[in-house]
């Protein structure tokens, strides 16, 4: 070609729509209007009066072909239309598809092809390689997790036949089908994933879920660090509260399962710890504690001895007896060794040293196991003692029950 000189590119002069699959200058064309180019660098013609869109292939092309069509450089072909006017074919393939004079084409930046469908007051759209599709198998949506817990992901992407390769990602980052949730804040989130093709068409998938805070354990009253007598009533008084966007508390107990208001066990001398745990529907915990010393009275001192009565007149009264030296006064009774529960309430104090949820909850639900095993024990000695067998037998098992 010269430059400056003008050629015939498609048609050959006949009006008409034969020629398709061969060279474009020997092809018909019938009233062509409307020109554009996709993102191969081909030719596409509105035909109008042969309703249809035809093709110029700019070079060979025999995979990630535009609109599905395996191409020669020079040759003519038809993408949308049957040569017959009228109106028929959405959501099939667009060569099976009636136009009604086509005119006016535009492809966008993804390589879609707009028509203007002139006599069906239409525009009609194809797409080159179709759209890709976005899938999350796991989790499912409407999952409720919680704060800083490890939620895997597995998705996948999916392209079209002959379009080309299809990048496939997560709304955190991740590649290829494997990610993460994000639990790190409590709230109600949403988790996507996005397919694109290399030429820009695109197709996402979501799911929703909520991450629920810790619950947490308060308690008013007593105070930590307080000193009472042994037999003291000391009332206590404590409250649980759920996470922002928790399921709900499940329980909320203190060291021994009971409930707020309550009291404080003074019946033995030395340290304790008064804890409390709370539980939410979805399996987290928290937990309180307070430490009180329990003391005894002092026991009074022995009463010192009467001195001797004299003696009679004429005769050196002997000497009284000296009395007996009172004893200095003692604690009493001694301090015992830890009891069960106060075994279990160190237990639950050392479980405050771990910094994670899980650690912690784990530690707290290992004392809880190790307290009732020790009290079944004790129940089942105190059985023992029953006699007669049946009330026994209902003395065991009602232990059990409870442990």
């Amino acid at each position: 070609m010269t430059k400056g000189d003008i050629y015939t590119v498609a048609g050959d002069g006949q009006t008409g729509s034969g020629g398709d699959n061969g060279p474009a200058t020997s092809a018909e064309l019938e009233e062509p209007s409307g020109l554009a180019f996709d993102s191969m660098g081909d030719l596409l013609i509105s035909d109008t009066a042969a309703s249809r869109v035809r093709l110029v292939a700019d070079g060979n092309c025999s995979s990630f072909c535009p609109f599905g069509t395996t191409t020669t450089a020079g040759d003519i072909y038809t993408i949308a239309g049957t040569a017959t006017p009228g109106f028929t074919g959405d959501g099939s393939p667009a060569d099976q598809a009636e136009l009604y004079s086509p005119v006016g084409l535009l492809t966008t930046a993804a390589g879609d092809l707009l028509i203007g469908d002139l006599a069906n007051d239409r525009l009609r759209e194809i797409y080159p390689y179709g759209v890709p599709v976005a899938s999350i198998s796991s989790p499912s949506t409407g999952g409720i997790y919680a704060v800083g817990s490890s939620v895997a992901t597995a998705f996948s992407c999916l392209a079209t036949l002959d379009a080309p390769p299809v990048n496939c990602i997560d709304s955190n980052g991740a590649l290829h089908g494997a990610g993460v949730l994000d639990t790190s804040t409590p709230g109600n989130h949403t988790y996507t994933v996005t397919a694109t093709l290399q030429i820009g068409a695109e197709a996402t998938s979501s799911i929703s879920y909520t991450v629920a805070g810790a619950p947490s354990a308060l308690i008013s009253s007593p105070q930590s660090g307080q000193t009472f007598l042994v037999g003291q009533v000391v009332p206590v008084v404590f409250s649980c509260t759920e996470g922002l966007f928790g399921p709900g508390i499940s329980s909320c107990t203190d060291s021994i399962g009971r409930g707020s208001p309550t009291m404080l066990d003074t019946t033995t001398v030395g340290p304790h710890i008064y804890s409390v745990v709370a539980s939410s529907i979805d399996g987290q915990f928290a937990s309180a504690s307070v430490s009180y010393t329990v003391k005894s009275a002092t026991a009074p001192g022995g009463t010192t001895g009467n001195t001797g009565a004299t003696g009679n007149t004429g005769n050196t009264g002997a000497s009284g007896a000296t009395g007996v030296s009172g004893t200095t006064g003692v604690i009493w009774p001694p301090a015992p060794k830890l009891t069960p529960i106060q075994q279990y309430e160190a237990s639950v104090k050392a479980c405050d040293k771990f910094q994670s949820h899980k650690q912690r909850s784990s530690c707290l639900a290992k004392a809880v196991r190790a307290w009732k095993a020790q009290e079944l024990v004790v129940a089942l000695a105190k059985c023992e003692l029953v006699k007669v067998r049946k009330p026994r037998s209902v003395c065991v098992a009602a232990a059990r029950k409870r442990y």
